[in-house]
């Protein structure tokens, strides 16, 4: 197999890198000779770096893929459909294998993107329900449904008296609920929700963005100024530390632009045991058909906390519901595409 991807860095502080990443880490790790191309991005796991132009026109690249009858899973990032449609196309035009397109993101396709992929025979990705049925009616059977987002050795539960040792551990409150987000501090996560929790609750915000200037300052600010919320920066090497000690994930995400279709975060909560009350964005539209997620009718303070309170009473456990989800389980079934 050939990776043709620009998400290839040091810190994936996206989903969609961090998506890339940890399946380019693990078909490595089943396929050792898969070629891994960089592009935009050069990082540890590329085998060749590329300056491709825009029309991924490159002879070195033409050769490459030429060379073998390989599949090429072909991996952008922040890129309209159209034009990753287009280059889809000209990858597809000197491939001998099958074309793999990951869209980690939803994006409505318009007539030109359907047509050019339709072109180039090449097979979406779709990493939630939702998207995989909007791109099917647009392009048929080409639309494949891929679970992922998870490892799940890595995160799990603990027991209460490891969990009241992290507590101690993070200088967190032992003796409330504690309700978890993590994900960049931007309008568009919904992150204000939290100003709503009751002082019964104890919020913790983990703050994933590494570049500064991605970051809302006055949503900060307004957050920093409510008494029983914790807000933690930065990279955490022991993040799933962060989910085993707390009780419940808020994911109050609404707009299609803020996440990628499968919210890491929710699925990593969930592998750790801790019941998640979402939106149906995306993949938990989906996952709500499940034990341990509720969704969430309404923002207004009441209904959100009495919701948090039945999930946190009820201890539900909605581990089992993302093993389909783990990285390993997905990298299985795409090698078998």
């Amino acid at each position: 197999m050939i990776v043709l991807t620009n998400c290839l860095t040091q810190s994936a502080d996206e989903g969609c890198l961090k998506v890339v990443v940890s399946l380019v880490k693990r078909i490595k790790e089943r396929k050792p000779q898969t070629v891994v191309v960089g592009y935009n991005r050069q990082g540890p796991l590329c085998d060749v770096y590329l300056p491709l132009n825009k029309l991924m026109l490159n002879r070195h690249l033409i050769k490459l893929l030429r060379k073998e009858k390989q599949d090429v899973l072909f991996a952008p990032f922040s890129a309209k459909l159209r034009s990753t449609a287009l280059r889809t196309l000209v990858v597809s035009l000197f491939t001998r294998g099958k074309v793999l397109l990951l869209q980690p993101m939803f994006s409505q396709m318009g007539t030109l993107a359907k047509t050019l992929i339709k072109l180039s025979g090449a097979r979406i990705l779709c990493l939630s329900e939702e998207s995989w049925r909007y791109y099917r009616q647009r392009i048929g059977n080409k639309a494949v449904y891929l679970k992922t987002g998870v490892d799940t050795q890595s995160f799990f539960p603990v027991s209460p008296e490891e969990k009241a040792n992290l507590r101690k551990k993070y200088g967190l409150p032992e003796d409330k609920p504690l309700v978890l987000h993590v994900g960049h501090l931007k309008p568009g996560r919904n992150e204000i929700q939290f100003l709503k929790l009751d002082s019964q609750y104890h919020g913790v915000l983990v703050n994933s963005t590494h570049t500064p200037e991605q970051q809302d300052d006055q949503l900060r600010k307004t957050l920093s100024s409510k008494k029983n919320l914790t807000l933690i920066d930065g990279f955490q090497p022991n993040i799933a530390e962060i989910y085993q000690l707390c009780d419940v994930y808020l994911f109050p995400v609404m707009e299609k632009k803020s996440c990628i279709d499968v919210p890491l975060s929710a699925l990593e909560a969930a592998a750790c045991g801790l019941p998640v009350v979402t939106t149906a964005f995306g993949e938990m539209e989906t996952l709500l058909n499940c034990e341990g997620f509720y969704e969430i009718a309404s923002f207004e303070p009441a209904e959100l906390n009495a919701l948090l309170q039945k999930a946190i009473n009820e201890k539900k456990n909605p581990r089992p519901a993302v093993f389909d989800y783990d990285w390993s389980h997905a990298v299985t079934v795409l090698l078998e595409m």
